[in-house]
């Protein structure tokens, strides 16, 4: 008889213990996935944050390589002959065909047997496309016969630059050959590049101290940047 009332209590234990056995068990299983979509929500956290990383990256070299680039533009101006006259932006290195090409083309008056394609340009240049049968005599010329195609504003050819004093480069003695310019003064354009860098334009020279514009213009033809 107690075995028989006995029965009822061990089934009751038996069946409470079971369901703490399923409760740990799914308990058990139910943090693994919680820890695991919490590491997946920290993985794709991190991997949401890694490309814009790498988009500020490619944005610095991509401004790093635009001030590369603009610091060795040049800028020249061209008219005569040519279908879209005007001032271009070229490379430092460029040639008169990349002008001619950039300006769209040579118009079918354009003297092209006077034109040396090759000649290298630079920078504040003026270039003039000269026309069939048309008279230039105030063309400068690097070696009298093929250069008649430009007429410049200023200095254009490499005898001429080599010729002019360098206001980024010439060190106190050089400076002083230049008309007007004493010690003092040439002392000032030192100190003006030391503190600021290279000359932009020989505009510039009007910042430096002791500078006016008649003192420019009594040296402009003299130098170069």
């Amino acid at each position: 008889m107690n075995k028989l009332k006995q029965q009822p209590f061990v089934k009751l234990y038996l069946l409470g213990f079971s369901l703490l056995l399923l409760l740990f068990i799914g308990g058990g299983i139910w943090f693994y996935h919680a820890d695991r979509l919490k590491q997946n929500d920290i993985n794709h956290v991190l991997a949401q944050k890694v490309p814009k990383t790498a988009q500020t990256s490619e944005k610095k070299v991509e401004q790093t390589t635009k001030k590369t680039t603009n610091s060795s533009m040049i800028y020249v101006d061209i008219s005569g002959a040519i279908n879209h006259p005007g001032v271009y932006q070229l490379a430092d290195d460029a040639r008169l065909f990349d002008l001619i090409e950039k300006a769209g083309g040579l118009t079918k008056e354009a003297a092209r047997d006077k034109i040396n394609q090759a000649i290298k340009l630079q920078d504040q240049q003026k270039v003039y496309i000269v026309h069939i049968g048309e008279q230039t005599p105030e063309a400068t010329t690097a070696s009298q016969d093929e250069r008649t195609n430009l007429v410049t504003s200023t200095s254009s050819t490499s005898e001429q630059q080599q010729n002019l004093v360098n206001i980024n480069e010439a060190d106190l003695t050089t400076l002083q050959t230049l008309s007007g310019i004493g010690e003092k003064k040439a002392q000032a354009i030192i100190a003006y590049r030391q503190e600021n860098g290279s000359f932009k334009s020989i505009d510039d020279l009007n910042k430096v101290p002791g500078f006016g514009e008649k003192t420019v213009e009594k040296i402009r033809n003299l130098i170069r940047i």
